[in-house]
């Protein structure tokens, strides 16, 4: 069985599309996970892949990995501390939670931090509201660097000088997150096609992933999933590029004419 063989029967069966990443790359991530594995073939790993679920998991790390920095999008990081989070604390809850999905290395996840640490500044109310952000993903080597919170100053280009000196310690060319911005962050392993969605979520990440790599099959089980995970009124944020599935109508609603933002529809209330 030839790679590209491999590649069209499998891809299917993961829910994952064709076109959306660079063969040579993966290819070469996938003849190393095969030498780890001390498989010769590519049709003896598919065999694997249909009796492992382990081993499926796997294999997801090696399609679905992302490339970010700070404050990608920095629109839409501006738009939430003016618009979306007055709304958050309007709900008076004293805490608050955030959902990242895919959140790789960490880049979004610090720059949610970032950016809730400043308009708490702006409106003087830091006290008594406490933000606990959930950061996920399926690949450990990408947890762990998002834990040592390091960054190349090329992943800062998006981020006011005043910002970078206030929320960042250089050391020797890397730029290390205060350890104030890194406080109740929980990194841990989660896939979103495989595992139970975490509840009560006041706002959900779901950026360049899901909406992206996925079949509309697959897109439509994530969706159902980020839906029940979303508190009532929760926010969810997807890619700029990315559209949702025609499900979404009965789920959610846009709150941005710029697209991507999007509010939770609840069961008793208008559409």
């Amino acid at each position: 069985m030839s790679f590209e063989e491999f590649l069209k029967e499998t891809l299917p069966h993961l829910g994952l599309k064709r076109g959306y990443f660079k063969k040579k790359s993966i290819k070469r991530r996938m003849v190393k996970r095969l030498e780890y594995l001390g498989i010769d073939s590519f049709k003896e790993y598919k065999e694997l892949l249909e009796k492992s679920s382990k081993e499926k998991r796997e294999i997801y790390k090696i399609f679905t990995i992302t490339i970010s920095r700070l404050f990608r999008d920095a629109d839409l990081f501006e738009y939430l501390k003016e618009e979306v989070f007055p709304l958050l604390l309007k709900r008076d809850k004293g805490e608050y939670k955030i959902w990242s999905v895919g959140c790789s290395c960490g880049e979004e996840v610090y720059s949610i931090k970032i950016v809730w640490e400043e308009f708490l500044k702006k409106i003087g109310k830091a006290k008594n509201n406490k933000l606990i952000i959930y950061a996920t993903d399926v690949n450990e080597i990408c947890l762990n660097k998002a834990k040592k919170a390091e960054y190349r100053k090329s992943s800062l280009e998006e981020i006011p000088p005043e910002m970078v000196n206030h929320y960042f310690i250089n050391r020797e060319g890397l730029y290390m997150i205060n350890q104030f911005a890194r406080d109740n962050i929980e990194f841990f392993v989660h896939n979103i096609i495989l595992d139970d969605p975490i509840k009560e979520m006041d706002m959900i990440f779901c950026r360049n992933s899901v909406f992206t790599y996925f079949t509309l099959k697959y897109q439509e089980e994530a969706l159902k999933k980020i839906y029940d995970s979303l508190a009532d009124n929760g926010f969810l944020v997807i890619g700029h590029k990315e559209k949702l599935p025609g499900i979404s109508e009965d789920m959610l609603k846009p709150f941005w004419s710029k697209g991507c933002l999007y509010k939770k529809i609840n069961l008793i209330c208008e559409k």
